[in-house]
C-alpha cells in the first residue's frame, strides 16, 4: 500500500469509472484482488470486484470450498485437483 501525498483523487474507480482512491481487496476469499473501488460500489457490490464474487460469498462454506477448486477468478484458477463443476450440480458436495 502506499501513502496519500496530497489530498487530489487522481484514479477512478475499476467498476464505475467514478474518482476514487481506495484501494480494496476482493471480499471473496478465492479472488481477493486488490482493485480501486469507489464508496457506493463497496456497498453496491458488497466490497467485491465482480458480480461472480458477489454471488460466491452469499454461498454456504461448504460449497464456496468446492467452487474454489474449479471456478476461475479473474483469470486465477484454483483446479488443482480432480474436482468438477458437474458434481457440484450433481449435488455432491464430499470434499
Amino acid at each position: 500500500m502506499a501513502e496519500a501525498i496530497t489530498s487530489d483523487i487522481i484514479s477512478k474507480c475499476h467498476q464505475c469509472g467514478e474518482p476514487a482512491n481506495t484501494h480494496i481487496n476482493c471480499a471473496n476469499d478465492a479472488c481477493h484482488l486488490l482493485f480501486i473501488q469507489c464508496e457506493s460500489c463497496a456497498v453496491k457490490h458488497n466490497k467485491c470486484c465482480s458480480n461472480d464474487c458477489k454471488e460466491h460469498i452469499k454461498l454456504s462454506v461448504e460449497e464456496q470450498k468446492i467452487l474454489r477448486h474449479v471456478k476461475v477468478f479473474n483469470g486465477t484458477s484454483f483446479s488443482k485437483n480432480r474436482f468438477s463443476v458437474n458434481k457440484l450440480y450433481a449435488g455432491e458436495f464430499n470434499t
